[in-house]
């Protein structure tokens, strides 16, 4: 009887994909931002009138990121682009904004059976764990992204 090999990438329960860059990530664990529509409240006589107002989104905070296609310094690229801490400013939008869609995968690590698109995203912060030479972790710890836009696709 032959030996079970075990899935190390079965720990990875979800991708994001950036389209137009060529660059798709594994993540063990993803933080979707909240979508709220902002209450304002107006009226006349003696009554307060509620209706929504401007839409706020959160941030997408990726936890223990692989690469699977591609370089790993993307995050660090791109958050250079937005502010260049040397130089003392960023460049123009469109070398740092982009598209990225995130999906969660079935059992099999190939199923997709959620997914999401966001829009008008940014690099904010970058976090790394601490370098430990007794483990296998080669990966970026956490980045956190600014989302404008998002929506569920399934």
């Amino acid at each position: 009887m032959c030996a079970k090999v075990r899935n190390t990438l079965k720990s990875f329960g979800f991708a994001i994909e950036i389209p137009g860059r060529g660059n798709q990530f594994l993540v063990q664990k993803a933080t979707l931002p909240e979508k709220e529509a902002e209450e304002v409240t107006h009226g006349g006589a003696n009554t307060l009138e509620k209706t929504p107002g401007m839409v706020v989104i959160g941030d997408l905070v990726l936890e223990n990121l692989i690469v699977s296609d591609g370089s790993d310094n993307w995050a660090w690229s791109l958050l250079r682009n937005a502010q260049d801490e040397v130089i003392g400013g960023g460049t123009l939008r469109e070398g740092y904004i982009f598209e990225c869609i995130l999906r969660q995968l079935g059992p099999d690590g190939i199923t997709t059976v959620g997914m999401w698109e966001f829009g008008e995203v940014w690099v904010k912060k970058i976090s790394h764990g601490d370098f430990d030479r007794a483990t296998s972790d080669n990966m970026i710890q956490t980045v956190t992204l600014s989302v404008s836009r998002m929506q569920k696709i399934i």
